[in-house]
């Protein structure tokens, strides 16, 4: 028998010094989490659908986030433009460390 259930990766990472993230979104397979850096400056989403947990690919071209199997359409931001889901993206706490040695 095995247990029911659901592996989800750590959130903490490290994405790197802020200046060096490029404009716009920049995903991190690993952790299933989308970093959005503007001229205002950086957010982080968890790129799970708020539907039925599926991935949300970012489209480029679109500038929205929209899910392959149901349909839930997000804007840069994270907010629902199109139904089914009922909320917006999940938006990830960030911290600046000091690593320098």
């Amino acid at each position: 028998m095995l247990p029911n259930i659901l592996y989800e990766p750590s959130q903490r990472f490290k994405m790197g010094p802020v200046a060096d993230l490029p404009l716009g979104v920049t995903v991190n397979k690993a952790q299933r989490v989308w970093v959005v850096r503007d001229d205002h400056g950086v957010y982080a989403l968890w790129s799970r659908c708020t539907h039925l947990g599926c991935t949300v690919p970012w489209s480029n071209a679109e500038r929205r986030f929209a899910c392959p199997c149901h349909g839930s359409v997000f804007d840069i931001t994270g907010e629902v433009v199109s139904p089914p889901a009922s909320r917006a993206l999940d938006l990830l706490a960030l911290s600046i460390e000091n690593d320098a040695v």
